[in-house]
């Protein structure tokens, strides 16, 4: 696991339609994981493998959090 946090730490994600990126375990939305940041919400998730496109849809063209 610390070779992996510590790889991760030079990556990057394209977010793009969000599919294959973790809400809760991949940084995506600033310098740590969401879970990281906010334990406790994570704590009370249902969604603790949901991926970022579960929580996003397209309207007008942009993507909007749907929760």
């Amino acid at each position: 696991m610390a070779v992996k946090d510590e790889f991760m730490k030079g990556v990057a994600f394209v977010i793009g339609k969000g599919s294959r990126i973790s809400f809760w375990n991949d940084i995506w939305c600033g310098e740590t994981t969401l879970r990281y940041d906010f334990p406790k919400i994570y704590l009370k998730s249902n969604g603790k493998t949901d991926t970022v496109a579960a929580h996003l849809n397209w309207k007008n063209g942009q993507h909007v959090w749907t929760q």
